[in-house]
């Protein structure tokens, strides 16, 4: 598993996330969400960007138990718009703080996730193409925004 939540030297227990406590950085829903696709990927359930029930965040819907994104209420709705977008499936582009504009900054916004961080570029990896490489770039992006507050 890419990323494994469990840390043997903290004394606090591994976040648990729900309906009611959705991720508070963008980097943690990062980190979830490949959990989940990797879990997706273990129940034989084919990843595919365009059917919103089978994305990344399709995934972590799946795992909290849910059918749609709006089932959660709006502070997960808009952190699984945040994460489609970042997770787009057609090729590389760079992610900076300019590329959240609009309706993109608007979801950061409502996800509650502070300010976007500033020239984080990043090259995302088409899940087609290489679902190892795919997850690899995201938590490569999680570590970046981690490292930038998020």
């Amino acid at each position: 598993m890419a990323f494994d939540s469990t840390d043997y030297f903290r004394a606090e227990p591994a976040k648990v996330y729900d309906k009611d406590n959705p991720p508070a950085r963008m980097s943690e829903a990062i980190r979830m969400a490949v959990a989940d696709v990797e879990a997706q990927e273990r129940a034989g359930i084919e990843y595919d960007w365009f059917d919103c029930a089978t994305c990344t965040a399709g995934a972590v819907v799946r795992h909290l138990g849910g059918k749609r994104w709006d089932d959660f209420g709006p502070k997960w709705e808009a952190l699984f718009e945040c994460l489609s977008f970042i997770s787009m499936s057609w090729g590389g582009y760079s992610l900076d703080g300019d590329i959240f504009s609009g309706n993109e900054r608007e979801f950061w916004d409502d996800a509650g996730f502070g300010q976007v961080p500033k020239n984080v570029l990043v090259t995302m990896t088409p899940y087609g193409a290489n679902p190892a490489a795919f997850k690899r770039d995201m938590l490569n992006l999680a570590d970046r925004l981690e490292a930038e507050g998020s």
